[in-house]
């Protein structure tokens, strides 16, 4: 079996979020690194982490470093997602050993082993974890997943993993407005963390920039105002120049969407979230009705 190490980073991020992602094999196409770690933690399900064809697959694994937290779940596409097709053609994950270390002076030592069982399904599957507190100010930590057995393919020999998230422990985050206010009435309300309190904006789509100065974000909670104005029924946030769409439930309750993450770890996006309002349900007066936007962390660097 050919063993490869790969080894990733990133740069132009603050210094706990700085961290490295490695696999110990992945099949090679040239000079590309289609195939590689950074497809297993790029927030991606179309991209994959693929195996060398060569290789057993089963012992495989894939590396993530840690910054200060604790640890609390797993998040895993057992397989690649690029389509249909692609998803039969490919190996999936059945089973994995997920490892947690801690850095100490002697190196670094195991301090949680969880054997997981995933379904046989598309889609990011949260798998719980014992609570468990990695790195300091000073040191880091790491989880490795290590396929146990996976489900073959009708085509080609390769494991394909769509993605590899660690969830960290999350916390409020304080939100602060970057820029003018969103145009509209009691525009404070959407951060003064009270849902009953009231932001209408003027007018059909209020977009709203905020940021949680020296937090990595890792989930955004909106919840939607009363009537008889209109509600968000879709948004579109920019986060780590990276854009999804959520959809909402018609209820002024509040409802939590997951934000990039692109290091391989919950928290690892910075910066400014940019949330705008692209459609609504509708209401009897003009404005749409937000009564609170929240912002979660799991890494703080405001030195």
């Amino acid at each position: 079996m050919r063993t490869a190490l790969i080894l990733g980073s990133l740069v132009l991020l603050p210094v706990a979020a700085q961290a490295g992602f490695r696999v110990s094999s992945h099949k090679e196409v040239g000079k590309s690194t289609e195939f590689d770690a950074a497809s297993a933690i790029d927030d991606n399900g179309a991209t994959a982490w693929q195996i060398d064809p060569e290789s057993e697959q089963v012992g495989e694994w894939i590396e993530i470093d840690l910054p200060k937290g604790e640890v609390d779940k797993i998040a895993v596409m057992v397989g690649w997602e690029k389509n249909d097709t692609v998803w039969k053609d490919y190996g999936r994950l059945k089973t994995a050993r997920l490892e947690i270390f801690n850095e100490t002076d002697e190196g670094f030592t195991r301090v949680l082993e969880k054997n997981i069982e995933f379904e046989d399904k598309k889609g990011l599957q949260v798998i719980d974890v014992d609570d468990t507190a990695v790195g300091s100010e000073l040191t880091a930590g790491k989880a490795r997943l290590t396929i146990t057995a996976f489900t073959a393919g009708d085509d080609y020999p390769s494991v394909a993993v769509g993605e590899v998230r660690i969830l960290l422990k999350e916390q409020d985050a304080p939100a602060l407005f970057v820029g003018d206010e969103p145009a509209g009435k009691d525009a404070g309300n959407l951060i003064d963390g009270n849902p009953r309190s009231v932001f209408v904006s003027e007018g059909p789509n209020p977009t709203i920039t905020l940021e949680a100065s020296g937090w990595g974000v890792s989930s955004l909670t909106v919840t939607p105002g009363s009537k008889p104005y209109a509600r968000p029924k879709t948004i579109e946030v920019l986060c780590a120049n990276q854009t999804r769409t959520f959809s909402l439930k018609d209820e002024a309750k509040p409802q939590t969407f997951m934000l990039p993450s692109i290091i391989g770890y919950s928290g690892s996006a910075w910066g400014e979230v940019k949330i705008t309002v692209k459609e609504t349900y509708p209401g009897t007066q003009d404005g749409v009705s937000i009564g609170e936007i929240g912002i979660k962390a799991t890494t703080y660097d405001g030195l």
